[in-house]
């Protein structure tokens, strides 16, 4: 796989990507309005540049997502895909929601060639992690494990996809100031860490959720910022805490502002989307609301397809009466067809 140059960092406001975007330019960005002084020491940020957009995501690609409870949850996965429909409206890409409540980076590989098979994926996302932290005691004994686990599932699963990218589990809303006493940030960033070695030792992409995500928490939780809160219990992130989520992602992969911003990328109401936009991966303006009215209606036409989908792999094959998995892929096949119309206006103006 093709990556990016790297581009060194060296301070905390050079890995503020949260709200900018530092994709193809030499100079340093400018921290966004609500970063207008540093929110935590400096740590380096682990991804240091953008993947290659153009080798990462390709015409007619079937796009898998694999993870634990955050990614079952479909609300970030399902953000990316708008995203990429309205950026490549008409590429034929296809998006699949393999999310698992539970997951470990050991446990994936039980069920994983059922979801390759029934998918057959062209690029698969990894990201887990969050439950690799809570089943060892000590940072560097989780780091180790989650290693050795990655380290097989991803050796497993890369024949199977043209491109594969692994994404690091995001910091959770718990001690983020002080990452000395917080013990599950503490495992999570080496964790992070861990992913990226995983990725060049299988020269695969590797995409950074840890870092932007503590930075966006930091910057939610500072007093007189008007963001809302991006997590229900401080570990699990709520609907604004995944677009976030998945703004840090299309950053990772490579999407710029000025393919994101005209698209009018806006996955939540305008209410919500305003609390957030000031601290997204990305620097994008207010769409009119024509325009983001479009997008969430991409975003939200995704969510019967993901039913259907969550009903033919995980319940279809335990039950005895009602519909079959082949059926339910043939009716998903139907549904999404209407996402695909949400974005024929899209392809026209693309003409």
């Amino acid at each position: 796989m093709r990556i990016k140059k790297i581009m060194p960092v060296t301070t905390i406001m050079t890995l503020l990507i949260l709200g900018c975007q530092a994709n193809d330019q030499t100079t340093q960005p400018q921290p966004p309005p609500h970063h207008t002084e540093p929110l935590a020491p400096a740590i380096d940020f682990i991804q240091k540049s953008p993947l290659a957009f153009d080798q990462i995501i390709q015409p007619g690609d079937r796009i898998l997502f694999v993870g634990d409870q955050l990614t079952q949850y479909r609300f970030y996965t399902r953000a990316v895909a708008s995203a990429l429909l309205r950026i490549m409206p008409d590429a034929d890409l296809r998006f699949f929601n393999g999310g698992y409540a539970g997951a470990t980076a050991a446990s994936t590989i039980d069920w994983i060639y059922d979801l390759i098979e029934l998918t057959r994926p062209t690029v698969i996302f990894v990201c887990l992690g969050l439950n690799d932290v809570m089943n060892f005691p000590g940072p560097q004994t989780s780091a180790k494990q989650y290693r050795q686990d990655l380290n097989n599932l991803i050796g497993q699963i890369q024949p199977h996809a043209r491109q594969l990218v692994i994404i690091s589990a995001p910091a959770v809303d718990t001690g983020i100031h002080n990452l000395t006493v917080d013990r599950e940030n503490t495992k999570l960033h080496k964790m992070a860490i861990a992913s990226q070695q995983i990725a060049q030792h299988h020269q695969v992409g590797f995409v950074d959720s840890f870092i932007p995500m503590r930075l966006a928490h930091l910057s939610a939780n500072r007093k007189g910022q008007d963001h809302g809160d991006l997590s229900i219990n401080q570990r699990l992130l709520n609907e604004m805490g995944h677009v976030v989520l998945a703004s840090t992602i299309l950053y990772g992969i490579g999407v710029t502002a000025e393919q994101l911003g005209p698209a009018g990328w806006s996955p939540l109401l305008p209410r919500d989307m305003r609390h957030v936009r000031g601290i997204l991966g990305l620097r994008i303006g207010v769409p009119n609301l024509p325009t983001a009215t479009r997008s969430r209606d991409l975003y939200l036409s995704i969510i019967r397809f993901d039913e259907i989908f969550f009903e033919a792999w995980r319940l279809a094959p335990r039950m005895t009466v009602g519909p079959t998995r082949t059926e339910l892929i043939a009716k998903s096949e139907g549904v999404w067809d209407r996402v695909r119309a949400l974005t024929s206006p899209y392809a026209a103006a693309h003409k």
